[in-house]
């Protein structure tokens, strides 16, 4: 294997190539676009092929201990994984998928970038790594996105010629997470390699047929194997002849492959991050219907169902089409936080009164937490929120709702669980002006920290270190310059905020209601952490037990 890759890069190379790829690469983050100057809390320097890319100086430093993290400043990203999204060229109003989404790095790059008119479909055919998926997309703020776990042969028939861009950052054989420990040698064995190579052209072969004409196609890998990087767009230009036009993007033509083929190269020994390949392709003409194409690598196919196993190169177990987390048994995402699209069909929902009645209690809470300018959907004991693109994206392309319910899942504006709604965490980190909580409270760092680990709140000396918090609103009301809350009725709920950013929710549990204008620490009783599990940090500070992607 290493001796094709001396063929890209030169014998003079494979040395360092080979050394490069057994250490543990620099880490990297990519900052949001939408709050300007971010300071991050760690030395860094800038990714050259990304502007909002940055890179560690100090790889002992992990930058998921850190409140700036929890307040969804920044994403934890390697710096490879940024080329794909920058050649992408995403523009506000595109219609973009993302067709191996998680854990989301790319999805919430994207979300950022197509603002109110975009759309977003954030698909991973993986159930389990669904939960991810909808964590890092809620801390965009954004509501201009819908999360599905489909096959790519069930997104086709869906969502035939609907996006002017498809992403599809493929399975592939991980050599580049060699030097984390997440894959061994074997990531280099031809058997592993031949195996992946066919998976992806099957995957391939329906993701294209989601672009419509004039789209680009952006494919992506994070493995080194000319089988599953260049090859890949060879046979796909040989077996659709005249249909794609290979991209060279402006500014990006030191990292183009030495093969052409629209392809770029990221290597960790010359580049300083795990490394990668992305080849950037338009759709110049219409596919052919109804026809796909096989797998060119002799004695490996996909299933008489065209199901793929989605196989890790190290441990050998598999996930085929999601079916596999299922058949684990796996809980509920309702009970993780951020409900999951139910499986009723129209036929089974409950009565019209019963809805009524859910659609009811939803309104008053909604008045209750907030101002939401977004366009709402019920459905099924559910609160659907979208910005404006994507609702009118679905009204053109379904004449109702219903039409996308099986499989495709909205951002929650708020679940139901037992017989009570609760907001989600997406409603609380919504940027304004999309939502206006009527209720938001200022937490010193301290405070911060601990509701960022998951801690409760009490009032004035109850908690450790912290003497009081304060309630906000959007003027101060006082020569200290704290400010209060003053709301149209009374609010159990509040969002928790540190440094001007929404954290989640905070919900008053006992003590005496007071006047509106005064602070939670006034109030007394305690407030609940409503802080997803999955959403908790450990040991802030960027100690080494925080969380490491």
């Amino acid at each position: 294997m290493i001796d094709r890759i001396e063929s890209l890069l030169g014998r003079s190379e494979i040395a360092d190539f080979s050394a490069s790829i057994r250490q543990f690469p620099p880490r990297g983050v990519r900052v949001r676009q939408d709050r300007g100057d971010v300071v991050l809390p760690f030395e860094w320097e800038v990714v050259p092929w990304s502007k909002v890319g940055r890179r560690l100086i100090d790889s002992n430093v992990r930058p998921g201990g850190f409140l700036q993290y929890a307040a969804a400043d920044y994403y934890i990203q390697d710096p490879a994984s940024l080329l794909p999204i920058e050649l992408a060229q995403i523009e506000p109003g595109d219609r973009v998928i993302d067709v191996c989404a998680a854990p989301g790095g790319k999805s919430t790059a994207i979300a950022e970038r197509l603002g109110r008119g975009g759309v977003l479909v954030a698909n991973e055919v993986i159930r389990s790594r669904v939960d991810v998926l909808r964590y890092s997309l809620a801390r965009t703020g954004r509501a201009n996105y819908a999360i599905t776990n489909d096959d790519p042969a069930t997104l086709e028939s869906k969502f035939r010629g609907a996006f002017s861009k498809v992403i599809l950052d493929v399975p592939c054989s991980g050599q580049t997470l060699l030097g984390r420990a997440k894959h061994d040698e074997n990531a280099f064995s031809s058997t592993q390699v031949a195996y992946c190579a066919a998976r992806a052209q099957r995957i391939l072969d329906h993701s294209i047929r989601l672009l419509e004409v004039g789209g680009l196609l952006v494919f992506s890998t994070c493995t080194f194997s000319m089988e599953e990087n260049e090859s890949q767009i060879e046979w796909l230009m040989r077996e659709y002849p005249g249909a794609w036009e290979p991209q060279s993007v402006p500014g990006f033509e030191q990292w183009q492959s030495p093969m052409g083929c629209g392809g770029y190269r990221l290597w960790p020994h010359r580049d300083r991050c795990a490394g990668g390949f992305v080849a950037v392709l338009k759709l110049v003409s219409d596919l052919p219907e109804g026809l796909h194409a096989t797998s060119s690598t002799p004695g490996i196919h996909a299933s008489e169902s065209e199901v793929v196993e989605y196989r890790s190169a190290k441990s050998g177990r598999g996930d085929s089409a999601g079916t596999s987390a299922r058949r684990r048994g796996e809980r509920d995402d309702s009970r993780r936080g951020h409900g999951a699209p139910t499986s009723k069909r129209s036929g089974d929902s409950k009565s019209n009164k019963l809805q009524r009645e859910e659609w009811q209690h939803a309104n008053d809470l909604m008045e209750e937490l907030g101002e939401l300018r977004l366009q709402i959907e019920h459905r099924d004991g559910q609160l659907l929120m979208m910005e404006d693109g994507l609702a009118n994206w679905i009204a053109e392309r379904f004449e109702t709702i219903e039409g996308v319910n099986r499989g495709m899942s909205l951002p929650l504006g708020m679940l139901k669980v037992g017989k009570h709604w609760e907001p989600s965490h997406a409603l609380a980190m919504l940027q304004s002006p999309l939502f206006r909580p009527t209720q938001s409270f200022v937490l010193e760092e301290a405070s911060a920290g601990l509701y960022a680990e998951g801690n409760s709140l009490s009032g004035v000396g109850a908690v450790a270190g912290v003497e009081t918090f304060l309630g906000a609103t959007e003027e101060p009301s006082g020569s200290d310059g704290a400010s209060s809350c003053r709301t149209s009725r009374e609010s159990s709920w509040g969002v928790a905020c540190w440094a001007g950013r929404p954290l989640g929710w905070l919900k008053r549990v006992g003590g005496t209601k007071q006047p509106r204008t005064t602070s939670p620490s006034d109030l007394g009783g305690r407030w609940n952490n409503h802080l997803p599990i999955w959403a908790r940090l450990k040991n802030l500070a960027g100690q080494d037990a925080g969380p490491l992607a």
